[in-house]
């Protein structure tokens, strides 16, 4: 994927699209995550899914490249009650999974949609992380721009899309960073 954009993701925006089901947050998880390994923090605004199960999606992928016929989905993942049936080497593969996983995760910060999820807050949530931190240029990710919030009432759906990629594309260029 760097090859292909040449050096990996600038400064702009970028939009993954696909029916329902087809992969769109785990592809975008996994660019977060290696991002992430490579030391850049990683902002997530999740509109659908919770921290945990985020966090158990990818767990769920390490635990595939660790060893495919152990690795386990992410609802094999969150749910303790699971593992009850599962064998050692499955529990050994799902605890080193989670080791993989926190090696690099506290460069990625999980915002889930709760309250205000306006552009004009997820920039504001953006600008405190940049002043707070040692990144400047963090990867943010968007999951998933048609539910996001509008100040406005009176908009109709599509015209909602349109200001949130607007806002999105500029704030973008304000503060020169990827979004995704």
């Amino acid at each position: 994927l760097d090859s292909l954009l040449e050096g990996g993701l600038q400064e702009g925006l970028y939009v993954l699209g696909a029916i329902t089901g087809a992969g769109k947050t785990t592809l975008a998880l996994q660019i977060g995550d290696n991002v992430a390994k490579g030391g850049t923090d990683v902002i997530i605004f999740s509109l659908e899914m919770g921290r945990k199960e985020l966090m158990a999606k990818s767990v769920s992928r390490i635990t595939y490249e660790l060893d495919k016929d152990y690795s386990r989905t992410t609802p094999g993942i969150m749910s303790g009650r699971r593992y009850k049936s599962y064998t050692t080497r499955d529990k050994e593969v799902i605890e080193e999974a989670w080791r993989k996983y926190s090696e690099y995760a506290g460069r990625i910060y999980i915002h889930p949609g709760v309250g205000d999820m306006s552009p004009s807050s997820m920039k504001a949530t953006v600008e405190a992380h940049i002043k707070l931190s040692d990144c400047k240029h963090p990867l943010v990710i968007i999951d998933y721009l048609q539910i996001t919030s509008s100040e406005e009432d009176r908009l109709t759906d599509k015209q909602r899309i349109d200001r949130a990629v607007i806002y999105i594309k500029q704030m973008s260029r304000d503060l020169r960073l990827p979004v995704l």
